[in-house]
């Protein structure tokens, strides 16, 4: 069973490995240290009534993380990634996607690195669609 929670500090070794582990698809790819995790999480994220960030579960064992921010007319999907690849291609993060799209009201917007192909599968299957497009990112939005 896939079902999120909300992430607490006690997450921060497990967030900070995966983050990370797959940096090269993060805007900024400068390692994540636990003194800059901590900086986010309490100055930032903390502090940000409409950054709502959550751990998905597999059966209650942590394997990847979503989020979403909360607009005046749209809600932007952030914070997307599996962190634990042996559940790849398990219809994992297509739930959780599916839990964070009911639980809070769209239409829904996302961007993602060009390269990132197993992200712009998941999104496509999820009924995404490409709106617009840089040297580096495509902008991909669901009603």
């Amino acid at each position: 069973m896939i079902t999120l929670r909300k992430i607490t500090a006690s997450d921060a070794s497990l967030l900070i490995r995966w983050r990370n582990a797959d940096v090269r698809f993060f805007g900024d790819q400068t390692l994540l240290t636990p003194e800059r995790h901590d900086r986010w999480y309490y100055g930032t994220y903390l502090n940000d009534p409409r950054d709502h960030m959550y751990l998905v579960l597999h059966d209650d064992i942590p394997v990847g993380t979503i989020g979403v921010k909360l607009g005046d007319i749209s809600a932007e999907i952030v914070r997307v990634l599996l962190g634990e690849k042996s559940f790849a291609c398990a219809g994992v993060m297509s739930t959780a996607l599916e839990l964070i799209t009911n639980a809070y009201r769209g239409p829904y917007w996302l961007s993602v690195k060009r390269d990132n192909i197993p992200a712009i599968r998941l999104y496509r299957k999820n009924g995404f669609v490409t709106y617009h497009e840089d040297e580096e990112l495509f902008y991909m939005r669901r009603s």
